[in-house]
């Protein structure tokens, strides 16, 4: 079980964004996205309580990519032996989220004890191995989820769901067999009505939340599975 430590200040605390502190809960309007906090929060101390399956359905540019961004490097630094896969469609989404927001978070992080890569270890594109013993993987899935085959990791973030191979999905959920957390996370925004993504949270209309987002007109809602 994971422990009580507050995710949104571990982000605020120990990383920053375009050279300044990260901060998701300011006081001035443009810097207030308490609709993020229950979210955070969910994925933290929620989900290894429920071990559900989470379905996050989003607009864009709500700042999802970065929570999550925050919330694998969350895991990676607070828990031991803690393995995380960020598995997206295509290896070069896998790539763009390794380069654009897990990258700059280490490059850029305030407190140089958090997110340490191991000395003489594997540090990729693909795969992150930190001191603690814990390890990131990102990759592109491919048919069938054969590119991660062969990996065990306590939580599991499936990035642009909406793009998944349906046949892949099991194949995928599999690498959480020997996770006692069980977090499995899929977030995506449908492309048309009646897609696979949106009748999947469609047919889980219990447990939804719905936060209004900072950008007019759009919204963050999930929910979690029965």
């Amino acid at each position: 079980m994971l422990d009580d430590i507050d995710p949104i200040k571990f982000t605020e605390k120990n990383f920053t964004l375009q050279g300044k502190q990260f901060i998701i809960l300011g006081q001035k309007p443009e810097e207030a996205r308490h609709y993020l906090r229950e979210l955070y929060n969910m994925m933290v101390f929620k989900l290894p309580r429920i071990k559900k399956p989470l379905v996050i359905v989003k607009g864009r540019q709500v700042e999802m990519t970065t929570t999550i961004a925050n919330i694998i490097a969350y895991y990676v630094s607070n828990y031991d032996f803690f393995d995380v896969l960020y598995a997206a469609p295509k290896s070069d989404q896998a790539k763009t989220f390794s380069d654009t927001r897990i990258d700059p978070l280490q490059r850029y992080k305030s407190n140089p004890e958090v997110m340490v890569p191991l000395k003489d270890g594997t540090y990729n594109k693909s795969v992150k191995q930190y001191t603690n013993g814990s390890t990131l993987y990102i990759h592109g899935t491919g048919d069938q989820g054969d590119h991660i085959r062969g990996i065990s990791v306590q939580a599991l973030i499936k990035d642009e769901y909406q793009d998944f191979d349906p046949s892949s999905e099991n194949a995928i959920d599999e690498i959480l067999t020997h996770s006692k957390d069980k977090i499995n996370i899929s977030l995506g925004t449908p492309k048309d009505s009646g897609s696979r993504f949106e009748q999947r949270w469609k047919n889980q209309p219990r447990n939804t939340i719905i936060f209004p987002a900072r950008n007019a007109g759009t919204s963050l809602c999930f929910t979690w599975s029965p």
